[in-house]
């Protein structure tokens, strides 16, 4: 039996924009798991280059997919129909969190709510893909963490126990479908490291069904009774579903971690992006185990496990002679400490990491359910700098709370850490995410909002300027989409996009680039040395 994994992660309506050089960890891991554990034949694919006759040729198709990618997802499922009315398509990634919506206008048969290993597993049990054309309602009716369609209605079973720490290390990522992706020498590979968020502090503001915080200060007292909410609030801040879905975090161990890069690099890998919602979690479960890490503060982070990590991955041969980069993106102001900051400026000089502020207020950051602040957002700023790394702040507009005061306290935390000095800001929409407390909150934009927006492009210019007259090593990821006769590159420690002319005959290939110019408040311009 041959199986399609289709990702349309970040497509969109079709088209990445942005993230065209990510690839994500969720489609290897299944593809690992159909091939590991049943031997069937799977290939993944990109959403763009999903056509009639790539899907004539499987017979089950799966479909990775976020909220906002609705659109692409639904038409991928039509071409699909159209000459496999009755194939199966299973649909899996953080859009099934509203399974309703994805069963009644997707063209779908299966939705996995949540991690997606054991229920797969389940579905194999019970002959699910061996006879699609009679699908049992009363098998599919025994599964956790599924949603599926008979002809009068949508079925919605149980949600599944969030995976142990034990049982989320049996499970390995597919490396040879890493050659699916086109762009896999030159893209951003995220290797999973952490699962899960250790914030189950809950929002204060905008509870849906006319809940209500009664301030029992049930999500501030022992790990284990941060668990529970009795008013049922999703745990973490009110616009994420991570700790809902994933729950508590879990690391993954250093041995499949190592193995996993050290395989990909032997393929053609050169950029490695440590995933996690919070890197800082990494291994902290296992200072307050066998109880759950809910606490998003305390303890601090595991250092000697960090160490441990950073050490052995310099150490593989592929990233000690620098064939291959190790990337950091999201962590926490809370758990940052100049330990730590001195720590990865040792292993990863000069590397960019990601923080998310989403607010100067921080009233607003409180009864959001965020655990760090203004102070802390600062401090993190300044202890980056003095170590020679580079910075990424969140900000997002249109949150419950959001006010012209809270309008002008986040451009002044802005202002601030501009003058400080960081890479990027990157200032955002809000969006409602299903399973969030915020999922059915419509946000509004403000005359404020949009002055911010303009004053945030203006400081990501003036941040540029640190680039111009500098000698960069930067990876030719594409060609320009007008002329390829550009080149599309990476500064390999992290940082803007670099336009280089003539060097779109040089994809994967790595060169020193002399910053000549500011384009926009995205890219930069670069001369070949």
């Amino acid at each position: 039996m041959d199986f399609l994994i289709v990702d349309a992660l970040s497509a969109g309506k079709g088209h990445r924009r942005f993230t065209r050089d990510v690839i994500g960890c969720g489609p290897r891991l299944i593809a690992g798991l159909i091939e590991n554990k049943f031997g069937h034949h799977v290939k993944i694919s990109f959403s763009e280059h999903v056509n009639l006759d790539l899907l004539n040729k499987f017979d089950v198709l799966f479909i990775s997919a976020m909220s906002m990618d609705l659109v692409v997802t639904k038409r991928i499922a039509q071409k699909w129909r159209r000459n496999k009315k009755d194939a199966l398509i299973v649909i899996g990634g953080p859009i099934t969190n509203d399974p309703c919506q994805v069963l009644s206008r997707i063209q779908a048969d299966i939705a996995i709510i949540g991690e997606a290993e054991h229920t797969i597993l389940e579905l194999f049990a019970k002959d699910v893909f061996d006879s699609p054309n009679k699908l049992e309602m009363e098998s599919l009716g025994e599964i956790s963490g599924i949603a599926f369609k008979t002809e009068r209605e949508i079925i919605i079973n149980p949600s599944r126990k969030a995976l142990t720490k034990a049982e989320f290390n049996l499970f390995r990522p597919s490396i040879e479908r890493i050659q699916d992706y086109p762009n896999h020498a030159t893209g951003r590979v995220y290797v999973e490291c952490v699962r899960g968020c250790s914030n189950f502090l809950r929002t204060k503001v905008f509870l849906p069904d006319g809940k209500k915080c009664q301030d029992c200060n049930r999500c501030k007292g022992s790990l284990t009774e941060r668990l529970t909410c009795p008013e049922s609030i999703p745990p973490g801040c009110g616009f994420c579903s991570v700790p809902a879905t994933f729950g508590p975090p879990k690391s993954r161990s250093f041995e499949n971690i190592t193995w996993e890069i050290s395989e990909l690099t032997k393929l053609g890998v050169k950029r490695i992006v440590l995933s996690a919602p919070d890197f800082l979690d990494y291994q902290r479960e296992a200072q307050v185990y066998p109880e759950p890490l809910t606490n998003p503060s305390y303890p601090p982070a595991n250092i000697s496990k960090l160490e441990e990590l950073l050490d052995g991955l310099q150490s593989l041969p592929c990233i000690k002679s620098g064939k291959a980069r190790v990337f950091i993106e999201n962590v926490k102001a809370c758990l940052m400490t100049e330990e730590i900051v001195s720590l990865i400026a040792r292993y990863l000089p000069g590397t960019v990491l990601s923080m998310g502020c989403e607010s100067g207020s921080e009233v607003q950051l409180r009864v959001l359910g965020k655990p760090s602040f203004p102070s802390d957002f600062l401090r993190v700023a300044r202890l980056l700098k003095k170590h020679g790394l580079g910075l990424n702040a969140y900000f997002i507009h249109g949150l419950p709370g959001e006010d012209k005061q809270v309008i002008k306290q986040t451009k002044e935390l802005i202002g601030k850490l501009s003058k400080i000095g960081l890479d990027k800001i990157t200032y955002y929409k809000f969006s409602p995410l299903p399973g969030t407390a915020f999922q059915d909150f419509v946000p509004k934009s403000s005359r404020e909002s949009k002055m911010l927006s303009n004053y945030v492009i203006k400081i990501n210019r003036e941040l540029k300027k640190k680039y111009i007259g500098k000698i960069l090593e930067v990876m030719i990821m594409e060609t320009h989409d007008k002329n390829p006769t550009i080149g599309m590159g990476r500064i390999l420690t992290g940082g803007p996009t670099v336009l280089v002319p003539s060097a779109g005959n040089l994809i994967g290939k790595v060169i020193q680039v002399r910053i000549t110019a500011i384009l926009s408040d995205r890219l930069i311009k670069g001369k070949i040395l």
